[in-house]
């Protein structure tokens, strides 16, 4: 009876012991299967909205859990991969824009020396002839009598005047369109800039300073090309003071760089007028064929160098012409 007893008491603590294990195994696997569900759950969504920045829960320390955390890490590596992907494709959508952007000017720029060409040597002969006409009209109006002769010799001057500006007009479109061939010699640069000056009709309420600083006295450069830059620059300062002001000039060498600073206290310019300064045919002048400005960029970059503008309304322009300085005189000589 005893012996019946103690099995039956074996038995039912065996019985419930299975139970107990059995509850919490079962326990254990719907814990895990709702990982499991919420794991899968959390990346189909992830998936759906392409959003790698998203994380799924991965608190915990058995397997589900680091099998979220592994989620976790390829989760932030197609991040970092996205970025990549978004900046990539940006710099790569930039590059074609300017890629467009220099085809188009490229297009431009041809249309420009068709027309140059055209228009060079269909005008160049005619101009030539009127300022000939215009000396020997000159000659005859000298035997006349003062009161007859005074406003002859006046418009004389205009027609010279006008003649001088179309021809200007010409020579732009040719620099335009023309390849810029450099010839570098040893200049002295306040030679230079005083045969600028002296080509320059500079009205009596504009001052003119000139600034030669040490090292900067004699250097090697196209002397030609470079006094075309400058003539085009001081003619647009002196346009942007109709109420008068200064002009000033500064040159000095730095870096193994001649720099030419051409500065006015004019009307100065906006932003969106200093965007467009340097494309050909762009002009806020009533008078102005939009050619200046683009001509002295194309002739400084066949010199090696660059132009730089700084302005504002009210406070005037500096154009920043900064030159490579090609060996010194020293060298030259030899």
């Amino acid at each position: 009876t005893r012996l019946i007893a103690l099995t039956h008491s074996v038995s039912g603590a065996l019985l419930a012991l299975l139970l107990a294990f059995t509850t919490i195994y079962m326990s254990i696997e719907i814990g895990l299967f709702r990982k499991i569900i919420r794991l899968r759950g959390e990346l189909v969504r992830i998936g759906e909205r392409k959003d790698f920045s998203s994380r799924v829960y991965d608190e915990g320390n058995d397997e589900i859990s680091d099998l979220a955390k592994s989620a976790n890490w390829m989760l932030s590596s197609l991040e970092s991969s996205s970025e990549e992907l978004k900046r990539y494709a940006a710099h790569l959508e930039e590059l074609v824009e300017q890629q467009t952007a220099r085809l188009r000017e490229k297009d431009r720029q041809a249309a420009i020396g068709e027309t140059a060409t055209m228009v060079g040597h269909d005008l160049r002969n005619p101009l030539q002839s009127i300022m000939n006409i215009a000396y020997l009209m000159e000659r005859e109006v000298a035997s006349l009598p003062q009161d007859k002769s005074a406003v002859l010799v006046k418009w004389i001057e205009r027609l010279r005047e006008n003649v001088i500006y179309m021809n200007k007009i010409v020579s732009d479109l040719q620099d335009l369109a023309r390849p810029v061939n450099v010839d570098r010699k040893e200049v002295r640069l306040d030679e230079l800039l005083n045969g600028v000056l002296a080509d320059l009709k500079i009205p009596e309420n504009v001052r003119i300073e000139v600034k030669i600083n040490p090292g900067a006295e004699k250097v090697i450069v196209d002397p030609l090309i470079l006094k075309r830059i400058l003539q085009n620059l001081a003619n647009n300062a002196l346009q942007a003071m109709p109420d008068g002001g200064s002009l000033t000039f500064e040159a000095s060498v730095s870096g193994g760089e001649l720099q030419i600073e051409v500065q006015d206290t004019g009307i100065g310019m906006d932003d969106e007028t200093l965007k467009k300064l340097f494309t050909p045919l762009f002009t806020t002048k009533a008078k102005g064929t939009g050619l200046g400005l683009a001509v002295c960029k194309r002739l400084a970059e066949g010199l090696g160098g660059k132009i730089l503008v700084k302005s504002s309304r009210g406070t005037g322009t500096t154009f920043t012409l900064s030159l490579p300085v090609s060996g010194n005189v020293e060298k030259l000589d030899r």
